[in-house]
């Protein structure tokens, strides 16, 4: 036994004294890291204090003012965009709280029938961008075109419609059904993870179920919504698609809106656009310092231990039952399928009509006719594939290599690697593709015509979601299945490739569906980067949005999520196929 510890200790001192080709590696991830997620935020800040442009002459070298600063606070713009900002995404992320939580308790606990339908409704939701999610919700509450403010004029002779979602009300509405699959699938591993024990407990000392859920589960649960709501939050204060769509016509701008609008209309003055970067991305610091500190307290309201007793359903009855039923009919039919079927609708007509039997004979394939021969269709869904697969292969390697030094082998400055890694969630995506336009261009690289500057920033915008997840998968992984093969004599590469690669399995496989999705969704940064030769998906609709053609955009729109639909079905195939649990 004293020398299986001795060993023990020494194969730990082999994993801590690094040799000289492990510390290169680890300088290397130190450098590829500050390039990647130090030097965005800094040259942001930098801008934001200069008065010239990143390409004229002397930027670097001029002196630092504080002068953009003062010039959107005197004008006001500082205060109506933050403001804007704010509601929006406060209301939007409460909204979606108290919806996805419902949504979440009818599957997990609740004794009603449809919980399938839900969650299917929910992943299907998870499948459409953004952009045509707001572009459809104008067909349904638009002031002119919408479908139920022509019936309620109909109905009532009204002039004025019932409601307007070309405003700040309309903004939070659509930004909220967005945020539901979110709250949704962090919801419900929380609800699933209670012990039922506690409630039979609570059972046994006559407590009802009602009585023993408001005393007993929903403070356990609080601090996971509590967390969930906060990353809600951070998504609503950087989202772009929805203020974009519903915002621009009465110019309720948004941060994002704002940066955005300011960088493409001449002449884009760099200094008041990162003048107003700079508190986006520190309030998006502070919600990230709050995300943590509510995390860090999750141990205080651990209750599993060993094997959790089954958490019993609810039994609904009555008024109860008829009331959840109904309002989690609503909420899925109006908020999720509506918005779904108004897409396929607009697919199937040249130019809109209002759903109708009479408008059947309109009907036609036409715009998906005119689909299959739109130009740069095809070049859009390669360069989505190559922009995934590229960010997709960089992470994970990312990822895994500094897993290794950090966990396995514990070598000096991992720490600071590890940190790197999770500081981009403070960083908007609008922000990052600003950073890394006037980065390049002041380098002299043309971001418009390469793919390179797009995977480098995907990087950037997921490392986040990637690292911890491998990071977390790692630190599940027994340290003796690493020391093992070291005693033997085995060189760290050859452990690496063929212990710890098999064992991370699940995290990597889910780490490049999830970055193979969002290849085909995200916008902001996307927007910046790409050119006509590299746009992905989300660029290459949004495009197709500003020309008028949503007939042709919203097939496109159901292309994509039966593109993105094939994609998890072949990936739970494959895992399936080689024995990971979980897909």
């Amino acid at each position: 036994m004293a020398l299986i510890d001795e060993a023990s200790a020494v194969t730990r001192r082999m994993g801590r004294a690094v040799p000289a080709g492990s510390r290169l590696v680890v300088w290397g991830l130190l450098l590829f890291l500050a390039w990647q997620v130090a030097m965005p935020i800094a040259g942001v800040f930098v801008a934001s204090l200069k008065d010239l442009r990143p390409l004229d002459d002397g930027f670097l070298t001029s002196p630092l003012v504080l002068g953009n600063f003062g010039e959107i606070i005197a004008s006001g713009g500082l205060w109506r965009v933050t403001s804007t900002t704010f509601v929006f995404a406060f209301l939007s992320s409460t909204i979606a709280l108290v919806v996805g939580s419902l949504l979440a308790f009818v599957t997990v606990r609740s004794d009603l029938p449809f919980g399938w339908l839900v969650a299917t409704l929910v992943l299907l939701q998870l499948t459409i961008p953004e952009l045509l999610v707001a572009i459809s919700w104008t067909f349904l509450l638009g002031p002119d075109l919408g479908l139920f403010n022509q019936g309620w004029a109909a109905l009532t002779g009204a002039e004025a419609p019932l409601f307007d979602v070309y405003s700040l009300g309309g903004m939070v509405l659509v930004e909220s059904m967005i945020l539901v699959p979110l709250i949704y699938l962090f919801a419900v591993p929380a609800f699933s993870a209670l012990d039922g024990s506690l409630e039979d407990a609570a059972a046994m000392s006559g407590a009802g179920h009602w009585r023993s859920m408001k005393s007993i589960s929903v403070p356990l649960i609080a601090p996971a919504l509590v967390a969930t709501w906060i990353i809600a939050f951070m998504r609503a204060w950087e989202a772009f698609e929805v203020p974009w769509v519903l915002g621009l016509r009465e110019r309720i701008m948004t941060y994002a809106t704002r940066i955005y609008w300011d960088t493409v209309t001449p002449p884009s003055d760099t200094g008041i656009i990162s003048a107003y970067a700079v508190p986006m991305i520190l309030l998006a610091g502070l919600m990230v310092w709050a995300h943590r500190r509510v995390s860090s307290r999750s141990a205080r309201y651990a209750v599993i231990s060993g094997k959790p007793a089954p958490l019993r359903r609810l039994r609904l009855t009555g008024v109860a039952r008829v009331a959840v039923a109904a309002v989690t009919l609503l909420v899925v039919t109006f908020g999720i399928l509506l918005p779904f079927l108004m897409l396929v609708w607009l697919s199937l007509v040249p130019f809109y009509r209002p759903p109708s039997l009479e408008a059947l004979s309109a009907v036609s394939l036409g715009s998906w006719e005119r689909v299959f021969v739109a130009e740069g269709l095809g070049k859009a869904v390669m360069s989505s594939f190559v922009i995934g697969l590229g960010a997709s292969a960089a992470l994970v390697a990312l990822s895994v290599l500094v897993g290794w030094v950090s966990i396995v082998s514990g070598a000096r400055g991992s720490g600071i690697a590890r940190t790197l890694c999770f500081l981009p969630v403070a960083l908007p995506n609008i922000v990052v593709g600003l950073a890394f336009l006037w980065i390049y261009m002041l380098i002299g690289v043309q971001t418009s015509q390469s793919y390179v500057v797009l995977v480098l920033a995907y990087v950037t915008l997921f490392l986040p979601v990637v690292s911890q997840n491998v990071l977390t998968q790692f630190g599940q992984i027994n340290g003796e299945l690493f020391e093992a093969p070291r005693l033997c004599g085995a060189r760290e590469i050859r452990i690496m490739v063929q212990i710890a690669l098999p064992l991370l399995a699940p995290a990597v496989f889910a780490s490049v569906l999830y970055i193979l999705i969002w290849s085909f969704k995200e916008l902001p940064a996307s927007l910046l980067l790409s050119g006509s030769s590299t746009r992905p998906m989300a660029v290459f609709m949004f495009d197709l949005s500003r020309n008028g053609s949503v007939s042709v955009l919203a097939a496109i729109a159901l292309i994509t999520v039966l593109i993105l639909s094939v994609l998890i079905v072949l990936f739970r195939l494959l895992a399936r196929r080689i024995g990971l649990r979980g897909f």
